[in-house]
């Protein structure tokens, strides 16, 4: 279970002495680990012929993976200085195999340097778990990479409907339990009765004036 990178040369690399030819050798950097070649003394077609090994943990190669190569000038004295780049996209090796790759080296800005190639043989060992999972990913997909489409709209509705259920959607999906969204009842009121009523009216004993008479009176 591992990543073997064979760094087999390197062609036309750039020379920035003044006098005589600089000492070229390759560094290699896969999913944070860094490894290096030999340096290869005065030569701009450097021939180093040797395998870099990568331990391969978890699933193996994901299909954002790349193999960063930096092509250095060795300094006895100073900083090494900086010949050539490259990135190896190594998604078609998730699920093993062997191919050998020729990649144009580039400058500082990113443009390509005439002529400057370095030649590498690749070779994956993944995972059981990784084989098998791109296995049934070529089945179904013809050995590319399962393409699915998801509608907006109905993805919308569907957070709607979790949020309205005191469920909210977490990062990649996740759903993360919510407080239940309180339902309005709306209180009943008793129906009113048809039926007629007696209307009674209560009117207690009142004193009525009369004149310069008071009379308690009854009704």
């Amino acid at each position: 279970m591992s990543l073997e990178i064979r760094v087999i040369g390197a062609t036309n690399v750039p020379n920035p002495e003044t006098f005589g030819k600089c000492d070229p050798y390759a560094s290699l950097e896969f999913q944070g680990v860094r490894k290096k070649t030999q340096v290869v003394k005065g030569d701009l077609n450097p021939k180093w012929d040797e395998t870099l090994t990568f331990p391969l943990a978890g699933l193996g190669i994901s299909s954002s993976d790349e193999l960063n190569i930096t092509v250095f000038d060795w300094e006895r004295v100073g900083r090494n200085r900086q010949l050539g780049t490259a990135k190896v996209p190594l998604a078609e090796f998730a699920t093993g195999g062997s191919r050998e790759k020729t990649v144009t080296l580039v400058d500082a800005n990113g443009r390509d340097i005439q002529a400057a190639t370095i030649q590498l043989h690749i070779k994956c060992d993944p995972p059981p778990q990784a084989a098998a999972a791109g296995g049934g990913k070529g089945a179904a997909g013809g050995g590319g990479a399962q393409v699915v489409n998801v509608d907006v709209e109905e993805e919308e509705e569907e957070e709607e409907d979790e949020a309205a259920a005191g469920v909210a959607t977490g990062p990649g999906g996740g759903v993360v339990p919510g407080k239940p969204k309180k339902k309005l009842r709306s209180k009943k009121r008793p129906a009113l009765s048809s039926k007629p009523q007696d209307q009674q009216c209560s009117i207690s004993s009142q004193p009525i004036m009369s004149h310069d008479k008071l009379t308690w009176m009854d009704l």
